[in-house]
């Protein structure tokens, strides 16, 4: 799981890299690899364990997460091969965040609302697509950058509007059956 979304935002990084370069056919090539990796994330990430088992957490891995986020009480752990994953809410914003071995952090996925995002962001979408409403948000960040994944709606579709470094494209387009 860690893996996938450490390729998922590297790819997404690589993505949005190569939406400057002139070459189109390079874009999609990466664009169709990005939207596969997404897949497969999607499924892990709402994949259920057939049985939930209890995770030890070294005390330097407590230790270094609680240094780094606050004494969280509702986390959840889970453990993989290469590190953890830590499910918690904060300030009412429900989040994820991808740990090392050692407990070092190296990405972060909150799901929040309108209500939540940036003035400067939700100015972004709002301006380009007033008629829509937005229903809801993914701040994803790794590798210092953040990219929003910005979920609007309106009578007729619904739209993902992926903005980084103040760009923004369409991410997926759907219409209402």
């Amino acid at each position: 799981m860690n893996k996938l979304l450490i390729t998922m935002v590297v790819h997404l990084s690589m993505l949005l890299a190569a939406t400057k370069a002139p070459a189109q056919d390079n874009f999609i090539a990466r664009n169709n690899r990005l939207t596969l990796d997404l897949k497969t994330v999607a499924d892990k990430v709402y994949e259920v364990p057939a049985s939930i088992q209890p995770v030890t957490i070294s005390d330097r891995v407590s230790k270094k997460f609680a240094r780094q986020f606050g004494n969280i009480t509702d986390a959840v752990w889970r453990k993989f091969d290469d590190g953890y994953e830590v499910r918690f809410t904060s300030h009412g914003i429900d989040t994820r965040v991808s740990l090392t071995k050692g407990g070092n952090y190296y990405s972060r996925v909150r799901y929040y609302t309108e209500k939540e995002l940036p003035t400067d962001i939700r100015h972004q979408v709002r301006s380009t697509y007033y008629d829509f409403a937005i229903t809801s948000v993914q701040e994803v960040e790794y590798d210092h950058k953040t990219a929003y994944l910005v979920t609007i709606t309106d009578a007729k579709s619904w739209k993902v509007i992926r903005i980084v470094d103040g760009e923004s494209d369409v991410w997926e387009a759907h219409m209402k059956g």
